[in-house]
């Protein structure tokens, strides 16, 4: 998706017309999410839906309210979701009385954005969802050969909202009996529900003795800890290797002492060796990128 907007309803302004603002500006490729969202964006429920799509990071920093409203959700999208945050925001809007849950969904720009989404009446924890009608999903081997159920690769995108294909030349697209599907770039997997988990994306692979290292997994369990914001995996480059780093962001009432016992425990019990951190740390926070999503590129290069 290569904007981010928000509709505000008519009944705020006087030409009772919707006005569309243009939000943040974001990447080729996006996760998506129901929410709950401020009073401040209260509205009259015969008036147009308000809808609001950013990174979901961007969200949990905007948002500070006490109260939600309980009419149609909007759909919030950009970035992976702590499930620590996911699980706070879920139980303020609970407690406050609203219908609406954040749940998370994926998409490219490459199938025009959304193409599978948790919902109300089908959602599964930890997975973003099934796809949406018109769209399929395989699970692909190096070979490019389709993977059973359960099995981890890169996925395939079919559908009839599929672009024609890049300028240049440059061709992400296969076919599979004798369907276009487009090579999105990410490893998942597919279980025999349909549902999809997002496990990494390829490019932020991390290849350590031989292994690979997919760092969203590990920073989707670290950020499941109670009391942690958010944090990052990554490599940097030290003399003749490449050393691994955890930075953790925790949220002002978390014990910094306890969580860090936490994630060593975690880190031991349920990740392989070659997996754990060489350097782990706590930050006051992490750079981002000019849409709000952590920026690897400044932590690659810190010296």
């Amino acid at each position: 998706m290569s904007d981010r907007w928000i509709w505000l309803p008519k009944s705020l302004y006087p030409d009772n017309q919707n006005t569309r603002f243009n939000a943040l500006s974001g990447g080729p490729e996006d996760t998506f999410a129901v929410a709950a969202f401020r009073k401040e964006y209260r509205f009259d429920k015969k008036a147009a839906s308000v809808r609001l799509r950013f990174s979901g990071d961007t969200l949990f920093r905007l948002w500070c309210g006490d109260e939600f409203i309980a009419s149609g959700p909007p759909a919030v999208g950009g970035d992976f979701i702590a499930p620590s945050l996911l699980k706070r925001f879920n139980e303020k809007a609970e407690k406050a009385g609203s219908k609406g849950r954040l749940y998370e969904g994926y998409g490219l720009t490459e199938t025009v954005t959304v193409l599978s989404v948790n919902t109300l009446s089908a959602h599964k924890e930890g997975t973003v969802g099934r796809c949406i009608a018109g769209v399929k999903a395989v699970v692909l081997d190096e070979e490019n050969n389709v993977l059973p159920p359960n099995q981890e690769g890169e996925l395939a995108i079919a559908g009839d909202t599929l672009m024609n294909g890049y300028l240049g030349g440059n061709n992400p697209f296969i076919e599979i009996n004798g369907e276009r599907y487009v090579k999105s770039g990410d490893i998942g997997k597919i279980d025999e529900e349909g549902y999809l988990t997002f496990v990494s994306r390829k490019k932020r692979m991390i290849k350590k003795k031989g292994f690979n290292i997919y760092p969203l997994r590990i920073e989707k369990r670290i950020c499941s800890i109670p009391g942690v914001d958010e944090c990052a995996y990554f490599a940097r480059r030290e003399k003749e290797h490449e050393a691994t780093y955890l930075y953790l962001v925790v949220h002002e009432q978390g014990e910094k002492d306890a969580i860090l016992s936490k994630s060593q425990q975690i880190l031991k019990n349920e990740f392989f060796d070659y997996e754990y951190p060489e350097h782990l740390e706590i930050r006051p926070d992490l750079p981002k990128t000019n849409v709000g999503k952590i920026d690897y590129k400044v932590l690659e290069n810190e010296k």
